[in-house]
């Protein structure tokens, strides 16, 4: 059996990876606009990961065709940006079990990233629905060089980052040969290690002997863990709450679960996200995506101060975004400061012009300062620059003042 998945292990990495799935397109602040630390400790590359350092031009080239395949939709191809093999070597590195085991998780690994629940598939779903998959800049960390990436989520305006160190290979190709996630606030080489670990305590009792009591309670409770995905996959939110309330405290503390928690508990009301964020604030207090967690937290509490510190520190980790202003001014809009929100959305809009957001917010701000020849303005852009299918005005409340106003009929004959 050396090197073949084995049907339990399938179901294991299959778990694993929609767990990892769910962290990966995981949002951090998922607020909507009206319609931390990026790993600074150096990657460690050994033995399975010798590669080149790629120069910044190259490190460019590369991200710029993971954005086109990203945006062409190919997932086989952005799968082959990344050098799985290497990801997954870290993961079991040093660990004492079989290499039967071994091989049988990787290659569950292998075959549930290419499926529909992997990483590209995600991605690209989220484009698909309205989402954006953005390259922000190339950076050194010690002997590095990592690509980051921003990922806005189409449903909830959330926002992820990955932040991929990229070497390259014997036969001169650049890979991404590990990436940290902003929002799990490691790499994945280790959320894959922290998912293995209990998994091959089955397979050596060794390994189990030397488990902590959280990785025993994982072995313990992986039907309940499995039933937690299959649940959130189906949206049953509410029952994904009720199963993670039965698990033992420290399931209930581990990051990857709790972030699908999050995830579900945003999707039943502002209360229970907010129930929830502060459980995982109170079980992860110094963890680097904390901050970008709070944000919604502070946002919902009104304490938007404390929010906008929040963006500041996520601004200065991530070495500056755009799409950051846009929060800013979806802040200070809730705080009635339209000056504010124009200055913050055309700042967003002067670095990266495709935010759409951020016109919108254009169109709320002259909305509450009952500006009509702005809203006109700021519709007739987003007309102009994007495919937008504006709904019945009439009815809705926030365009109320606007459409009893000469500039609605105008607009209105226009269009």
């Amino acid at each position: 059996m050396y090197g073949i998945c084995k049907p339990e292990w399938k179901t294991a990495c299959r778990l694993w990876i929609l767990l990892l799935a769910a962290t990966l397109v995981c949002a951090g602040c998922r607020k909507p606009i009206q319609e931390s630390d990026l790993g600074d400790a150096p990657f460690s590359s050994d033995a399975t990961t010798n590669g080149t350092v790629p120069t910044d031009e190259e490190c460019e080239a590369f991200a710029s065709q993971l954005q086109e395949q990203v945006f062409a939709k190919n997932a086989s191809a952005v799968n082959d940006s990344i050098n799985w093999n290497a990801i997954i070597d870290r993961a079991v590195s040093e660990i004492p079990v079989a290499s039967a085991t071994k091989n049988g998780f990787r290659n569950g690994v292998l075959q549930s990233v290419g499926q529909s629940q992997g990483m590209a598939a995600q991605i690209i779903q989220q484009m698909e629905r309205g989402g954006d998959y953005r390259y922000l800049g190339t950076r050194e960390v010690g002997d590095e060089k990592r690509v980051l990436f921003r990922l806005l989520l189409a449903d909830d305006g959330g926002v992820n980052y990955h932040d991929m160190v990229v070497l390259k290979d014997q036969q001169g190709q650049l890979k991404a040969v590990d990436i940290y996630v902003l929002m799990s606030a490691e790499f994945l080489s280790k959320t894959l290690r922290r998912m293995f670990l209990p998994l091959a305590a089955e397979q050596s009792k060794s390994i189990l002997e030397k488990l902590t009591k959280s990785d025993s309670d994982f072995i313990n409770n992986i039907q309940k863990i499995q039933m937690i995905n299959q649940l959130y996959q189906s949206g049953k939110f509410s029952q994904v709450e009720n199963i993670y309330s039965t698990l033992p405290d420290s399931m209930k503390r581990e990051k990857t679960i709790s972030l699908i928690r999050l995830q579900a508990a945003a999707k039943i009301s502002d209360q229970k996200y907010a129930e929830a964020i502060k459980d995982f604030r109170s079980f992860h207090p110094n963890d680097p995506c904390v901050n970008i967690i709070s944000i919604d937290s502070f946002f919902l509490k009104g304490q938007f101060d404390e929010a906008l510190k929040c963006i500041d520190r996520l601004d200065e980790s991530v070495g500056g975004d755009p799409y950051l202003n846009v929060m800013r001014a979806n802040i200070t809009l809730a705080q009635g400061d339209t000056a504010a929100t124009r200055t913050l959305a055309k700042a967003a809009i002067d670095k990266e012009a495709t935010l759409t957001t951020a016109y919108w917010l254009l169109v709320n701000a002259a909305l509450a300062d009952k500006n009509h020849d702005e809203v006109v303005q700021y519709l007739n852009l987003l007309n102009e620059n994007f495919t937008v299918e504006f709904d019945d005005l009439t009815q809705i409340p926030e365009y109320a003042d606007f459409v009893k106003s000469p500039q609605y009929r105008d607009w209105l004959r226009t269009r």
